[in-house]
Parts: C-alpha cells; structure tokens; sequence
C-alpha cells in the first residue's frame, strides 16, 4: 500500500491534489466527469511508484 493519503502538488493541467484512501479496502475506483485529470492522477502515481523508485530497476 503507499500510504493513507496521497497529496500531488500542481499536477500539470489539473492543480494540487489529494487523495485518502482506506486502510482496510482492496480496491479503489476514480470517478468523475471527463477532463478533470483523473487518468493524470494515476499516471502520477505510476510514474511515482513504478519509473522513479530504483528498487524496480533491478
């Protein structure tokens, strides 16, 4: 899990963001209307996790 809460300052397009999340839930679901940045969100947290933590670059 990456934490409870999640927050992605001046996310280009969309401005600062944050995310809560809970502990005890599997899944998770983004819904909003279109072009409000919820795919730049999870590009965000794909990029933060998967492109900049050296541990996957093994």
């Amino acid at each position: 899990m990456l934490g409870n809460d999640i927050q992605i300052k001046q996310l280009v397009g969309v401005g600062d963001v944050h995310l809560s999340f809970q502990p005890d839930q599997r899944v998770y679901c983004l819904i909003g209307e279109n072009g409000i940045g919820k795919t730049k969100c999870l590009e965000a947290l794909f990029s933060t996790v998967f492109i900049h933590n050296k541990f996957f670059y093994k």
